[in-house]
């Protein structure tokens, strides 16, 4: 398994394999963003957390997204700095 990130000015993207399953935020629903590592006891996959959601293939590295309604979007990346990057863009 393996997923891809897409940041554009006007969405973040986060996609499985085979572009599903998938999830789209506008940028202008990010509010901040930090770099966190996640336990491997959490899993892999989509995973309710608390506060929001967890988009994981495999690895601790992960983006903590947090959402203007105040819920948060935890991405797995192999590259947490150039996610945090191009967000910041």
């Amino acid at each position: 398994m393996s997923a891809t990130t897409v940041v554009t000015f006007e969405q973040f993207e986060f996609r499985f394999s085979y572009g599903w399953p998938r999830t789209r935020l506008p940028r202008s629903e990010i509010v901040s963003h930090e770099i966190v590592e996640i336990s491997g006891w959490v899993g892999t996959g989509i995973r309710g957390i608390s506060g929001g959601w967890l988009w994981r293939v495999w690895g601790r590295s992960c983006v903590e997204i947090r959402k203007v309604n105040g819920k948060r979007l935890v991405v797995g990346t192999d590259d947490p700095e150039g996610l945090s990057q191009a967000l910041n863009r």
